[in-house]
């Protein structure tokens, strides 16, 4: 059922696109060609389904699957084992096996129990960003339901949206960080903190944290009641808090006390109902099925996320959601894609932000 309803979605036009197969052309651009027809030879989506007549309890991995803690906090071991869950043999795992293969975009993974369903989707984003997966989940639910009329439809198969980015007149004001971009030599500097921070902190360890929604509440209230004497009252959403509370932990560890480095947190947002002037259409009339994030920085002083202060844990939050704030508007959007474009051009990288000594965490 699960296969059959994909299937349908991926059927219709513009949504085709999704099963295409990735390749590069004579200019080296990524380009997503279409098979005329699917078919058992040349499928829309990889697909994989392992049955066990266990319950998931019984079977000596599965049974090791992180399982939440509703009444605290709980920190689970991220095993590569667990990958056999979630990625079935033979996917594509980098840019190369795409390119290399007739392998479709999207990959359908079952794992199914006596008790317990796993299911995942493995895919690269070239054709989808994270926060955009939730439009395939909600066309999917319609086919489920036998509601296939009812899917929106895919607006952006044959044309990228994104193409006039930094490109219309309307939108010419500056980046409210441009002045703080990193360029020139002062980009040979920061590379070299950036590999020293690299070699000095080897080590990787991969982590589930789980926080019970009694235990994220609390989080803000209690960065909420540190800013107390601010007026107006501050705002800031349980997200920002948590990043704030993950920093603070993450530069404690790290940083002694009264260190000189700044942070610069680093955060994802989706360009889609922010950006009207590059995707027009409402999410209820229609899909941009595509990769549309763009980061957005909150460059936290030394003395601010250092100085161990009673209000550090809501000056970090609300920092980050006055960057948050500043940086999501139309006009900055299209000032981020300008200053994406042209350094892209010149170094190959896209623009930084901040101190050319300053640590940064990426939050997505």
């Amino acid at each position: 059922m699960l296969r059959e309803s994909l299937s349908r979605v991926i059927a219709l036009p513009g949504w085709r696109k999704l099963g295409g197969r990735v390749r590069m052309n004579s200019k080296y651009k990524l380009e997503i060609h279409v098979p005329k027809t699917f078919s058992s030879r040349r499928p829309a989506f990889g697909f994989h389904h392992t049955t066990f007549d266990i319950s998931i309890d019984e079977h000596p991995l599965a049974s090791r699957l992180p399982k939440p803690t509703l009444d605290k906090p709980s920190i689970h071991d991220q095993h590569s084992d667990f990958n056999t869950f979630g990625v079935p043999p033979d996917t594509p795992l980098c840019l190369d096996d795409y390119l290399k293969s007739d392998h479709p975009q999207l990959t359908l993974h079952i794992v199914s129990f006596t008790d317990v369903t796993l299911m995942s989707i493995c895919w690269p984003h070239i054709a989808v960003d994270g926060i955009n997966l939730a439009h395939i989940g909600h066309a999917w639910s319609l086919s489920l339901a036998g509601r296939v009329s009812e899917i929106p439809p895919m607006l952006s198969a044959n044309d990228d949206p994104m193409a006039n980015a930094g490109r219309d007149s309307t939108f010419t004001g500056p980046h409210p960080l441009g002045k703080q971009q990193i360029t020139g030599w002062q980009m040979y500097i920061f590379t070299f903190y950036y590999i020293l921070d690299l070699l000095w902190w080897r080590t990787i360890e991969s982590k589930v944290l789980f926080l019970p929604k009694t235990v994220v509440k609390d989080l803000r209230d209690q960065a909420l009641s540190s800013l107390s004497k601010e007026r107006p009252a501050p705002f800031f959403s349980e997200s920002d808090a948590i990043v704030a509370w993950l920093t603070i932990a993450v530069t404690s560890a790290l940083f002694p006390r009264g260190s000189t480095r700044s942070v610069t947190i680093g955060n994802a947002y989706d360009l889609r109902g922010r950006a009207p002037s590059l995707f027009p259409v409402s999410s209820d009339k229609g899909a941009y099925i595509q990769n549309a994030v763009f980061p957005c920085w909150a460059i936290i002083p030394a003395k601010m996320v250092h100085n161990r202060g009673e209000d550090r844990l809501g000056s970090i939050a609300l920092a980050v959601r006055r960057s948050i704030q500043e940086q999501t508007t139309e006009d900055s959007i299209h000032a981020q894609a300008r200053l994406t474009r042209d350094s892209l051009e010149v170094s190959g990288i896209p623009p930084l932000f901040g101190d050319v000594n300053q640590f940064t965490i990426h939050f997505c």
